[in-house]
């Protein structure tokens, strides 16, 4: 589907957020206030992940407000006013209670320019550029991240993107979020970059993604008295396959996410969002890889599903997850299990900062050709690596 229009300062994309209801505008920028809640300590072991995912900045951004001194310690987790013996870093969680006010530059507005960033380049002709996209690479420039986006790259391999489809997003018909891997498709011409938007808009775009994922157990007072073990009273304990129909749009507390919308939000309108899934492999410690078939693509759509529906959120996932929480119950159900390297994941997955959620396949009928094309891309390393070391036979190319 198409792209929404890019925010034009950070304010957007954190205003009504319950963390920023003291937040504000002045003539430098965008001046925010987060409270370190307890929820914080268990899904975040850095401050500066903790501040990019909020914030919806990149890490070595959050770094440079860091520098500049423009994030301070307002009220300490006592409610006191006297906090002049606290000295942030950015690698360790204020304790809990702890009120940061962090003020954001305005964003520079720039045209994006060409950047000689190497690409994994899947196919190309005269008309399409197919890509393998990395975990890290923004796809269009946003403030935060101007440059070392996707966009930067393609005008370097491709200067005649220039001027086809907006000065910020040249060639670009769809998106994945910053920690997302894989196949993505570009446009070289304008006549290709029409198609592909209408196709999108369609649904007329084959896209199949794979994912870790831990069940989030949760056992109730009648299937204990049935005696289902709690692993079988959740979505994925009682199918390996199935078809997830919901309306989906901004979440009613949090702004920076989506959420599932149910009658009681009857007064927010959301866009019904289709996502296909199943098990390709069930692994020991409640730990699941999923194909995913999206007929949709809604914002965080894939993540919002395995959450909130299927009570599985995808490892690694911060925001509709809890990592640490996730590697210790891992652990500790891994262990009972004895049947993979705990050790060996943990040390792989601790400080990886994105969801474990790889776009795997893009199918598509050539909007010039007409011939239709259906692109895989390989696994990331760490997806690999995690595969191989939970002894999965999945072929890994």
């Amino acid at each position: 589907m198409p792209n929404p229009p890019i925010k034009d300062n950070v304010e957007n994309n954190v205003r009504d957020n319950e963390v920023n209801k003291d937040g504000g505008e002045d003539e430098e920028g965008t001046t925010t206030v987060i409270k370190i809640e307890e929820a914080d300590i268990h899904s975040y072991r850095r401050l500066d992940q903790l501040l990019a995912d909020k914030l919806n900045l990149s890490r070595s951004f959050v770094k440079k407000i860091f520098e500049a001194k423009h994030i301070e310690v307002t009220r300490s987790k006592s409610g006191s006013s006297n906090f002049a013996n606290i000295t942030l870093s950015l690698s360790k969680i204020p304790a809990a209670g702890t009120v940061l006010e962090i003020l954001v530059p305005s964003p520079i507005p720039c045209e994006a320019g060409p950047e000689n960033i190497p690409l994994d380049i899947l196919y190309e002709d005269e008309h399409l550029l197919i890509i393998n996209k990395p975990a890290g690479m923004v796809v269009h420039p946003a403030p935060g991240h101007y440059r070392g986006t996707l966009v930067n790259a393609l005008l370097h391999h491709c200067p005649q993107l220039s001027g086809i489809g907006g000065v910020t997003r040249p060639g670009i018909v769809h998106r994945l979020d910053i920690g997302t891997t894989g196949v993505m498709v570009a446009a070289k011409t304008a006549i290709a970059h029409e198609e592909l938007i209408c196709m999108f808009a369609q649904h007329q775009v084959e896209k199949i993604y794979e994912a870790i994922v831990l069940t989030s157990v949760h056992t109730t007072n009648e299937s204990a008295k049935n005696g289902e073990t709690s692993e079988a009273c959740t979505p994925l304990g009682k199918s390996s396959q199935g078809k997830i129909v919901t309306q989906i749009g901004r979440h009613p507390q949090n702004r920076l996410k989506m959420a599932v919308l149910k009658s009681e939000h009857a007064t927010q309108k959301g866009k019904e969002a289709i996502t296909n899934y199943q098990v390709i492999t069930k692994f020991s410690g409640q730990l699941y890889h999923l194909q995913l078939r999206i007929e949709t693509g809604r914002t965080h759509q894939i993540r919002v599903h395995l959450s909130s529906v299927l009570k599985a959120p995808i490892l690694m996932d911060a925001l509709y997850g809890k990592p640490q929480d996730q590697l210790e119950r891992l652990r500790t159900n891994a262990l009972k299990a004895n049947a993979v390297n705990v050790p060996a994941i943990i040390e792989l997955l601790q400080d990886y900062p994105y969801p474990l959620l790889h776009s795997r396949t893009l199918g598509l009928t050539h909007p010039i050709t007409k011939k239709y094309l259906q692109v895989k891309a390989a696994y990331p390393s760490i997806f690999s690596r995690l595969l191989v070391e939970l002894g999965s036979s999945v072929v890994l190319a």
